[in-house]
């Protein structure tokens, strides 16, 4: 899933790399400033601006029968981050994401370092307060629909980036573990590893869920952000565009910043350090979110 200007949601499908429209772009709808992974059915949840111009955001959901809003707060998503990036879990339609706390929801211009961890659940309509206080930034489901990896803020004084700690909580039981030091941690979808970045120089580092084994993640083949991990062999990631491949610059640039490189969104094995270019061009502005799985190949 991608973003696209102004309010659209497009979807790609592997392995054809087809595209389609989820949500078309254009048609007065408001911004999408944060997209969520597709669960298993296609859905996918967003966050938007109110059309009621006051500063609030809206947590919507979208798929082939339609969009949806769930609740709305105070805060504007892009100049106030009211809320993070939102993480729908791969069942039952659970939403998880990280909130300004009470006594800050109504600063202006002030980014979401850290808040309540919540989830909201479609059951009952409502969003329900976890006990861990989050960093700002998108968690992750495991394969169950139940466990969330989520970067805990560590020591007393701030830091940049942030001292942090990767932790696994069950939200059904409450059991919070510590996993590894990191942050954004994105959960393979056989549920087995994670991985996580960390450090001043943004190591990537992939985590046994089990064992706590680690191992560090060479940024080979332009690997940039990663986006989603497969069978703990398969990474999807936008990055730099190969040489000798297609390139080009965004259009449409501020004044301010200029233009800026497009890049490409790859898949890179883990094991045999091959890779292929799935989508050659994307707008590096764009938002993007994937759920992946396939079957790892013979050893």
């Amino acid at each position: 899933m991608a973003t696209v200007p102004v309010g659209g949601i497009v979807a790609f499908d592997l392995p054809e790399i087809s595209t389609r429209p989820l949500r078309r772009e254009g048609t007065g709808l408001m911004p999408v400033h944060s997209l969520s992974e597709p669960d298993t059915t296609g859905a996918v949840a967003f966050i938007t601006g109110t059309d009621d111009r006051a500063r609030r955001y809206a947590m919507r959901t979208i798929d082939g029968n339609g969009e949806r809003t769930h609740f709305s707060g105070t805060g504007d998503p892009l100049w106030d981050q009211a809320i993070s990036t939102p993480a729908l879990a791969p069942q039952g339609g659970r939403i998880a994401f990280v909130t300004k706390p009470a006594e800050r929801e109504s600063e202006q211009y002030r980014p979401l370092v850290s808040g309540p961890l919540q989830v909201w659940d479609p059951g009952t309509g409502a969003a329900r307060t976890l006990q861990p206080i989050a960093l700002g930034e998108r968690v992750a489901w495991f394969p169950d629909s139940r466990r969330l990896a989520y970067s805990a803020p560590r020591g007393d004084k701030p830091t940049t980036p942030p001292e942090s700690s990767v932790h696994i909580l069950d939200t059904a039981t409450g059991e919070d573990v510590e996993l590894a030091a990191g942050r954004t941690p994105i959960v393979s979808s056989d549920g087995k590893s994670v991985l996580i970045t960390r450090g001043r120089d943004f190591s990537l580092v992939l985590v046994d869920a089990a064992t706590r084994s680690e191992q560090l993640i060479r940024r080979v083949h332009g690997l940039g952000t990663p986006i989603a991990l497969a069978g703990s062999r398969y990474l999807l990631y936008t990055g730099k565009t190969t040489p000798g491949a297609p390139a080009g610059t965004t259009t449409n640039n501020s004044p301010l910043v200029g233009t800026k490189a497009m890049l490409a969104i790859k898949l890179l094995d883990l094991k045999s350090g091959e890779f292929v270019t799935l989508v050659p061009l994307i707008d590096p502005r764009r938002s993007v979110s994937a759920r992946i799985a396939v079957n790892p190949l013979p050893d």
